[in-house]
Order: structure tokens, then sequence, then C-alpha cells
């Protein structure tokens, strides 16, 4: 066929027209006849198309903001179905921070609860801290 488009079936780098040219298997595409392909057919073969786009002639008016809709439709990863195009998801806010070791500790003290004076202050003693501030 004149004008058939091959592509590259493995990658190297050839010297061409004195210069090094690199083949990309899968990307590098030549026209048949191409000088390239002197002394490397072998390296490719004929491009097929998977698909083909039939001419529909003029297209018809869609009413504003239908692509938008289509594209946020056509757009779902991982086989999930997909949702509504206006749904966010909220991050969940953060827990409220610690209070700081040094006020636990003397909280502690004077409410006679054993804290260690250095380490990790168990969770039971924030979590009394927490509820005797509330």
């Amino acid at each position: 066929m004149a004008g058939e488009i091959l592509v590259a079936t493995v990658s190297a780098a050839v010297i061409w027209d004195g210069r090094t040219v690199t083949l990309t298997a899968g990307k590098t595409t030549v026209r048949a006849g191409h000088a390239l392909l002197d002394g490397r057919a072998h390296m490719f073969a004929p491009l097929h198309v998977d698909f083909d786009v039939e001419d529909a002639g003029e297209p018809e008016e869609e009413p504003e903001g239908a692509m938008v809709q289509t594209m946020r439709a056509s757009i779902v990863t991982d086989d999930t179905e997909p949702g509504p195009a206006d749904t966010v998801q909220e991050p969940e806010p953060d827990p409220a921070p610690r209070p700081d070791a040094k006020t636990v500790r003397a909280w502690a003290g004077e409410n006679g609860i054993d804290v260690p004076a250095r380490g990790k202050i168990p969770d039971s003693v924030y979590e009394q801290y927490q509820a005797a501030q509330d």
C-alpha cells in the first residue's frame, strides 16, 4: 500500500544519514519507502488502526455545559460507579491538639494523679484532664 505507515517493533539507536536516531518500540513511525527503512525494515511492522473515526458532518449544537457534564461522567477510575458530578467530600477535621505536657503534669500533681515526671503521659491522664476542662 502506498504511504503505509510502519511502527518500530524494537527500541534501538541506529545511525542514519550520519546521525544517531533513536527508535522506540510502538512509538517511532515511518512511511513505507522511507530511507530509514533501508536495511532496517525488519525493525518495523505495519501500523494497525484499532478504530475508525467516521465523518459525521457538521457537529450538532450542544446545550451550554453539556460537554463538561459528558467529561465528568466519563472520568471513572478503578471500575467504580460514577457519583454525582457536584459531590465533594469534605476532609475530616483535625482532632483537637493535645494540651501541653507540662500543663497536664501540673494538673495531675494538683489532683493526686500519678504521672511520670518524664516520658510519655498515659492517654488516660490526657482523657481525665480533658474531661475536667469540659
